[in-house]
């Protein structure tokens, strides 16, 4: 643990998460993430009502039930929803409902069998088997959202200690060189360098290349020319590709994806949202002393 504990310090820029998080950069994946609040086109009603946000919010929790993720959402960031956009939204009340349903149904958690395949295989993991909070991320070392969520999940699994197991799963872009980032990130994994490699590739993340792939592994002790060898047999092919299959089949979007025990947190979402559903799933296991 002190071994990881270090390699989180030196994640310098693991501040930056935050507010990226909360300003929404983008990142150039191969299909968007879904915002938290549909996207629906704006219509220019005639007039402007002063309760369109109360009225949505009622219309929605009364549709979905006052205890589900949506409502609980909406109630939460109110304050940040105009009155213009919540009026177009009742424009056509259907329409609407039926995108919080999806929305609804679509951050349902896995079931206990989807959960389990989550962790099985012995990925790269961080933190206790037994923790009460699981957070796996499916991502990539290749887009700057990707790299900055790396570096949260991270940072999330030093904050809460041993209250949290973080675990990571591979989901490259659609191209080669993410292919075989990947691959050489299970070869590290492999040598029980995972996360030293990992650090190292966050920290060129402005430049990479093959060179940046076999230099990066010769900075955590790795033999370079064993690790070209296992790259370019393609040794580590078939983990990735496995972890590729379980990204479609537990539903994954676009890399980076995030699950909190089995429950789906799109990095649209902010900081928070996922700091919330990890101290609501501590508070379900009677651990209170969340941060």
């Amino acid at each position: 643990m002190d071994v990881q504990n270090e390699l989180l310090q030196r994640i310098v820029w693991v501040a930056s998460v935050m507010t990226f998080f909360i300003s929404g950069i983008g990142c150039q994946c191969n299909e968007p993430a879904v915002p938290m609040t549909p996207h629906i086109e704006v219509q220019t009603p005639p007039t402007v009502s002063k309760n369109s946000c109360d009225e949505l919010i009622e219309k929605v929790c009364t549709e979905l039930g006052d205890g589900s993720a949506v409502c609980g959402h909406l109630k939460e960031s109110k304050k940040g929803i105009s009155e213009e956009k919540c009026t177009s939204m009742l424009v056509d009340p259907e329409k609407t409902l039926a995108e919080f349903k999806r929305m609804e149904e679509s951050r349902q958690p896995l079931d206990k069998n989807a959960r389990q395949r989550l962790v099985d295989g012995m990925p790269p993991a961080f933190g206790p088997a037994d923790a009460p909070v699981t957070v796996v991320i499916f991502s990539d070392f290749n887009c700057k959202r990707c790299v900055l969520a790396n570096a949260f999940v991270l940072h999330i699994g030093a904050e809460f200690g041993d209250r949290v197991q973080v675990v990571f799963r591979s989901h490259p872009l659609n191209d080669a060189f993410s292919e075989k980032t990947a691959e050489a990130t299970m070869a590290a994994h492999a040598a029980g360098k995972f996360w030293e490699y990992a650090a190292q590739l966050q920290n060129n993340m402005h430049n990479m290349n093959e060179e940046t792939l076999l230099r990066c592994a010769e900075e955590v002790g790795l033999n370079r020319q064993k690790f070209l060898k296992a790259l370019e047999a393609q040794r580590f092919k078939d983990a990735v590709e496995t972890d590729m299959a379980l990204a479609k089949s537990v539903q994954a979007g676009a890399p980076p994806f995030i699950f909190v025990n089995g429950i789906k947190m799109s990095v649209t979402q902010n900081v928070y949202d996922v700091k919330r559903v990890i101290s609501e799933e501590l508070e379900k296991a009677k651990i209170t002393d969340a941060p």
